[in-house]
């Protein structure tokens, strides 16, 4: 069994690119693995059973059972869980197959798994792509290599089919997901892992007098399965009576009842049926294209690709034609689904009837737009326009700010800026006043260089504070220097810095005196005041300082206060 192992290993390694494996290494893993190779070959003539495990002589035994009638043309899967395991069962049984003599009972076995994908070389070559280009050219090649492997799976199963092989050998790429032709028996050869598993493989073995056979560890200290076949059984069991206690429904293939009374209709469909086309923005469409545009729409409609490979499945989410009545599919709301003919057109054909609820239905998707101007159905670009002008309100205009504007450049060079006091209240909203208000009555206020229009007070509910309000007080104007200037600066970019900035990085906030005034629209700061609506600069000063020491002075601090 080693032996076996090891050589399907050999065949199956590669070097690993990706984690820098060098080709001294890789030869220097081949060279052993062919060394393992030999000398399992050795022992294996003199080991009892020429080395095989009681688990490999008891599949054999039960496949010589199974596939021993010559004129029963069985066939069966075996899984297994690793794809190393069925890779060398299937070199095992290959080699079998060669040695016996015609007499023999002969096995012919096909493996079923997930190709190994050269994952570590698309990894490593991603790395030094240098354009667009070479990008694509990695995607085509993964594409190809794809297609190759669904080709793979399907002569696999056709010769299945023709009965070219008596078993299948596979990992769980067989559980579903992969039409397998109808087998005789079906094989679990490395223990039940879930009881979905267990539904699924036993699902493979659909002929009549199918047989399900699973291998589990009779050895009292072994590891236990994850699921054993008695549980499984329970399992299925209860959800098989469960479905059966449920009361039984009829269900009609009639449509809901449309909540849309008799002999109403919608906005421009009366109008389309009098003159027999509609005509948006950009697209038009009449009585003879209606019922394409419609079946257009519903294709367009994501659906699975199981239900588009069946037409009866598809039909299901195709438009559905009545004497009267057309009912779109179950995704619109029932109110908008059916859509009646006026009794004026009943004594018309059925082939104009139709094209006339075709053409009125495609109206009725432009108005709940679910087709565009150009009358066809919405594409990622229409889908954004319309989410965009449904969340995104109009801008504001832009402040009118004087073109003078200009902040101070010295301390003699006073100047006036505008300042707007901030009141915050809320039910439980202390946390600023413990903040700003230890020994004097402060707060916070919005300096700006030039006035700002009337704002109007903000109201929300905050998780942790509750209902919060904000709102500007009266303008006040104020003469500040240069250095009252900074002082403002600073103590906002300390606000910044203690809430927004990333503690992962040593990226900090900073103030350019010569930005561009015009860039913002005004430039605006925030600044402490105190009880009287003055700026309280000693106060910044200390918050400032306070922020810019250093761990090593706080821990020093905190200790000779203690």
């Amino acid at each position: 069994v080693t032996e076996v192992y090891s050589r399907v290993l050999r065949n199956e390694l590669s070097r690993d690119r990706y984690d820098g494996e060098t080709d001294i290494q890789y030869k220097e893993m081949l060279r052993y693995l062919e060394e393992l190779c030999e000398q399992c070959s050795k022992q294996r003539r003199i080991c009892p059973n020429k080395g095989r495990t009681d688990k490999l002589m008891q599949l054999e035994k039960l496949l010589f059972n199974l596939l021993s009638d010559c004129s029963n043309e069985n066939v069966g899967i075996l899984f297994v869980e690793m794809r190393i395991t069925a890779l060398a069962l299937d070199v095992y049984f290959q080699q079998l197959l060669r040695d016996q003599d015609i007499t023999s009972l002969k096995i012919r076995s096909d493996k079923l798994v997930r190709k190994a994908t050269h994952l570590f070389k698309y990894l490593h070559r991603s790395h030094h792509v240098g354009n667009n280009c070479e990008k694509e050219d990695i995607m085509k090649e993964v594409e190809v290599e794809w297609r190759h492997q669904i080709d793979s799976i399907q002569k696999v199963l056709d010769r299945l089919r023709r009965k070219e092989t008596d078993l299948l050998i596979a990992t769980s790429i067989v559980e579903e997901g992969v039409d397998v032709p109808a087998c005789s028996f079906v094989i679990v050869f490395d223990g039940l892992k879930t009881t979905k598993g267990y539904i699924q493989m036993k699902g493979r073995a659909r002929q009549k007098k199918a047989k399900l056979f699973v291998f589990s560890n009779i050895n009292q200290h072994g590891t236990k399965p994850p699921v054993c076949l008695e549980d499984a059984r329970e399992a299925e069991s209860l959800v098989g009576e469960y479905f059966k206690s449920r009361k039984s429904r009829e269900y009609t293939s009639k449509a809901t009842p449309c909540r849309i009374p008799n002999g109403v209709m919608l906005p421009g469909e009366k109008e389309a049926l009098f003159y027999l086309e509609y005509s948006s923005k950009y697209g038009q469409v009449n009585i003879k294209s209606a019922k394409s545009l419609l079946n257009l729409y519903c294709q367009s409609i994501p659906i699975d690709s199981y239900s588009r490979s069946l037409r009866e499945l598809l039909d299901v989410h195709m438009p559905r034609y009545s004497d009267y009545e057309l009912v779109l599919p179950a995704h619109l709301p029932a109110e908008k689904r059916t859509v009646r003919l006026p009794e004026i057109y009943h004594e018309k054909g059925k082939k104009f009837r139709h094209s006339a609820l075709a053409l009125m239905a495609c109206v009725r998707l432009h108005k709940l737009n679910l087709l565009n101007d150009r009358l066809l159905p919405l594409i990622g670009k229409d889908m954004y326009q319309r989410l965009l002008s449904q969340t995104v309100s109009k801008f504001p205009e832009p402040i009118e700010i004087s073109k003078n504007l200009c902040l101070p450049s010295s301390d003699e060079d006073m100047k006036t800026v505008f300042m707007y006091p901030l009141v915050q209240r809320g039910d439980v909203f202390c946390q600023n006043d413990n903040v700003l208000q230890p020994s004097r009555k402060r707060r916070l206020s919005i300096l700006v260089p030039a006035r700002l229009p009337e704002i109007p007070r903000f109201c929300f509910a905050h998780a942790e504070l509750g209902e919060v309000l904000c709102e500007m007080e009266e303008v006040i104007e104020l003469d500040v220097s240069y250095s009252d200037w900074r002082i403002c600066t600073q103590f906002f970019l300390t606000i910044m810095h203690g809430r927004w900035r990333r503690r992962t990085s040593h990226v900090y906030f900073s103030y350019k005196d010569d930005y561009g005034l015009g860039e913002v629209n005004p430039p605006c700061f925030v600044g402490a005041i105190d009880d009287e609506n003055n700026l309280d600069l000693n106060y910044m000063k200390a918050i400032i300082a306070d922020y810019e020491r250093t761990d090593e002075e706080r821990r020093e601090s905190a200790s000779n206060a203690g």
